[in-house]
């Protein structure tokens, strides 16, 4: 089983990665966040999370892996309204 999280509270934190990663958190407008993550100061992974309105997310990450060709990932979610 694999799993990986970002915990977010006071700056970014890698759980379940190995020790050679590090990442850092920006926030690009009050909308918009960008994880960017490092593995032994490459760059492997930038996630630009966005709000486009108010129930609908998108994120897209751009991945550069140490093997094979870099590639990008877009998933949109949309809430509910209640």
């Amino acid at each position: 089983m694999y799993a990986d999280a970002v915990l977010t509270d006071h700056g970014c934190a890698l759980i379940g990665v190995p020790a050679d990663y590090s990442c850092r958190i920006d926030v690009v407008t009050p909308r918009h966040v960008r994880f960017t993550l490092r593995q032994a100061g490459t760059i492997r992974r930038v996630g630009d999370i966005e709000l486009l309105d108010s129930v609908t997310t998108r994120a897209t990450h751009r991945v550069s892996p140490a093997s094979g060709a870099p590639y990008a990932e877009t998933a949109i979610w949309v809430r509910d309204k209640e």
